[in-house]
């Protein structure tokens, strides 16, 4: 091996690195071109060159065998990302107003959730800008979250995380923990139905999909999840965004966030696209009549498809901010709500009176043929 190196380097060093681009000669037929002195050295040199040539070959594909394990273990994390939106259609905004064009233009997504919210000087007004939003942006379907205020976490633009990265990121549980709670109650959830033969609408997709299971836990607020509730009603997210801490006066004044989320459309119960990496649930085609409170907030759930929380790297890729079309900021004065409407109460989008949220309280000692009222064979 030494020797077909010294020759190699031999014939490389007193040769040419190219053709002479005068003599008009082919470069395979130039004689002072060195890969055509290799080639009539004679078999001293053509085989190494082909064995070193067929052993690199080999072992690049090899480690090329060995990456590719790796890298779907890897392609698990990443994945999970859920893939900003390309081109959004929003507002010009100065001053934290609209102009008064009101005219939607393309920007790019960091603009949107790092800017100041949007302030509509009523909830018609809110309205209006939103049904712009929705023809511009008509690929997509308008989703809402209403908040009391915005979450940042070591940036200065705002974060939308579920609970449960949320709790990660300030380190206020460990990530083993909030598993161990999560997989035990959606386990628990998956014997009420299946062990007791509860039959409601969308039973069969709960007991065989975890992340249904997740979505349900997360919407009648059992446990932390990697789901992050959504709806499809601006009237709901205003009044989410509105409502007061337990125990507080209704009647303070108060401001919130409604944030505006482009996703992808749903035609079915719901919708594991790894394509834009989105898995997105309608509660309303999961759960039975008697479950009011997905109903009476038109409850979705959304999260990041392929999601494997064992395998959970960044989970900064579970941020929804990028999808964020608007925010606007709304607030419970009798100006702002002067079309004859009032913000949604507590009693009314929380009712306790929720067949379906004693069902998933119900503890599992009790008998196999012990229903809570009303919700056998919904």
């Amino acid at each position: 091996m030494f020797w077909h190196l010294f020759y190699f380097f031999f014939i490389v060093k007193n040769s040419t690195t190219s053709p002479s681009l005068r003599s008009g000669t082919p470069p395979l037929q130039e004689e002072n071109f060195w890969p055509v002195q290799i080639w009539k050295a004679g078999s001293f040199m053509r085989l190494p060159v082909v064995f070193y040539a067929s052993f690199f070959f080999i072992v690049m594909m090899n480690y090329f065998s060995t990456f590719n394990i790796r890298f779907q273990d890897f392609i698990k994390v990443t994945l999970t990302e859920m893939k900003a939106l390309d081109l959004v259609y929003t507002f010009p905004i100065k001053n934290c107003r609209f102009r008064k064009s009101n005219t939607c233009k393309n920007t790019g997504q960091l603009c949107v959730i790092s800017t100041s919210p949007l302030v509509p000087n009523n909830y018609s007004e809110l309205c209006d800008l939103v049904a712009k939003l929705a023809y511009f942006n008509r690929r997509y379907v308008l989703f809402f979250r209403g908040q009391d205020k915005e979450y940042k976490f070591k940036s200065r633009f705002p974060t939308i995380y579920p609970n449960y990265f949320r709790k990660l990121l300030m380190k206020q549980n460990p990530a083993d923990q909030l598993k161990k709670v999560l997989d035990e109650n959606s386990n628990k959830l998956k014997r009420k139905i299946h062990v007791r033969k509860i039959r409601f609408h969308g039973s069969f997709y709960v007991v065989g999909n975890e992340l249904l299971r997740f979505a349900l836990l997360q919407h009648y607020e059992i446990c932390d999840t990697p789901l992050i509730d959504l709806t499809q009603s601006l009237y709901v997210a205003a009044s989410f965004a509105l409502l007061p801490p337990v125990g507080e006066d209704e009647r303070g004044y108060r401001e919130g966030i409604v944030y505006v989320i482009a996703l992808p459309r749903n035609n079915k119960i719901y919708r594991d696209d790894v394509s834009d990496n989105i898995f997105l649930t309608n509660l309303v085609g999961i759960t039975p009549p008697q479950a009011k409170r997905p109903y009476r907030q038109e409850a979705y759930s959304v999260t990041s498809s392929n999601l494997n929380l064992e395998l959970i790297g960044d989970i900064s890729h579970f941020d929804l901010a990028g999808r964020v079309v608007c925010k606007f900021k709304v607030n419970n004065s009798d100006e702002f709500w002067n079309c004859g409407m009032n913000p949604m109460t507590r009693e009314f989008l929380l009712p306790e009176d929720d067949k379906f949220f004693d069902f998933i309280l119900d503890n599992e000692h009790l008998s196999m043929h012990r229903y809570p009222a009303g919700l056998n064979y919904c």
